[in-house]
């Protein structure tokens, strides 16, 4: 909160604001706060698209889509998922893209559609070879072994699983 009343006594930093607003999202959305989360990432995404800022607006879709998937609102989750991922593109961040991608992987999960979850995560782990995050490599390998698991294909889960312990040493 000091950041934020910090961001908003700085005339003419909006930049600060937006994220401002979003680290408080992020705060929320952790501390189990979802109807908080939702508004600070709301007004996150109005400042970042009243300045034009691409990869605050692409975050910040991501936010509250986050927020819609711990709903279990899946379909709007992967709206904002879809918007954040679009927006992300113009911006070319591979980590970013992996993160983006990684967060629909729950959600195809949910909705038990194994092709669309295996599709995503081969993506996102190209995108984080790409950026070259070891330890995001490793959250998506992980996710790969919870894809396998759920298809009850437990001889790929167990490869990808040692895969991933390789990774976290």
């Amino acid at each position: 909160k000091e950041y934020l009343e910090l961001a908003q006594a700085m005339p003419n930093n909006a930049i600060a604001l937006g994220n401002a607003n979003f680290s408080l999202g992020n705060s929320n959305r952790k501390l189990g706060n979802p109807a908080l989360a939702m508004e600070y990432y709301k007004k996150s995404l109005a400042i970042r698209e009243k300045i034009g800022d691409l990869s605050g607006i692409a975050l910040s879709n991501w936010g509250i889509g986050q927020s819609y998937l711990n709903k279990k609102d899946y379909q709007k989750a992967l709206k904002h998922l879809d918007i954040a991922l679009k927006t992300n593109k113009s911006v070319k961040n591979p980590f970013q893209d992996a993160v983006i991608l990684l967060s629909r992987v729950p959600t195809y999960l949910a909705l038990e559609d194994f092709v669309n979850a295996e599709q995503t995560s081969n993506l996102a782990l190209e995108k984080a070879k790409e950026s070259n995050s070891k330890a995001l490599v490793g959250d998506v390998v992980k996710a790969q072994v919870e894809i396998a698991a759920a298809q009850r294909k437990f001889d790929e889960a167990l490869k990808l699983q040692s895969h991933y312990i390789a990774i976290k040493d």
